[in-house]
């Protein structure tokens, strides 16, 4: 009896062990700054307002780079904003394994302005990876997209 009770007691400790690490968030840069987190939904109605601003998004992470884990997109449970959130390769190598997983990132938001043919380009890359077909010779006019730079991130769950 002695002996059931000492092995309840290791595998009790055991599971404590598990769920405590599991519970860390993982945490890139210097970590994002947890204090006042902006819904990318607040953030994507007028983002040229926080263009150059620190701030910290949080969202749910949809995409990861498959190649280098460089950029990972970002999305809303609420609407259908996304946002890419983009380092310098070998900066910070965002898991795939987190993909579903809620993150925070501090930085800052950037707008990039494209040209017809840069547009053209972008809208095809974004239609392959969909697979749906695009007739990006129809796009006369650039746009602007828009790119989180972070300093820190936290994947939380």
């Amino acid at each position: 009896m002695n002996i059931l009770i000492k092995h309840l007691n290791v595998i009790g400790l055991l599971s404590l062990i598990t769920l405590s690490a599991q519970a860390e968030p993982l945490t890139f840069g210097t970590g994002a700054d947890d204090t006042t987190p902006l819904s990318l939904n607040i953030l994507m109605q007028k983002p040229d307002e926080y263009l150059g601003q620190k701030l910290t998004i949080e969202g749910v992470i949809t995409k990861v780079c498959k190649k280098r884990g460089c950029w990972m997109e970002l999305a809303t449970e609420q609407s259908f904003d996304r946002l890419v959130i983009k380092v310098r390769d070998g900066d910070m190598v965002f898991p795939m394994s987190k993909l579903g997983h809620k993150a925070l990132a501090t930085g800052q938001l950037q707008a990039i302005d494209l040209d017809p043919e840069q547009t053209r380009e972008y809208m095809s890359h974004q239609a392959k990876e969909v697979g749906q077909p695009v007739e990006s010779e129809a796009m006369s006019e650039g746009i602007r997209i828009y790119r989180f730079s972070p300093t820190g991130v936290t994947i939380l769950d």
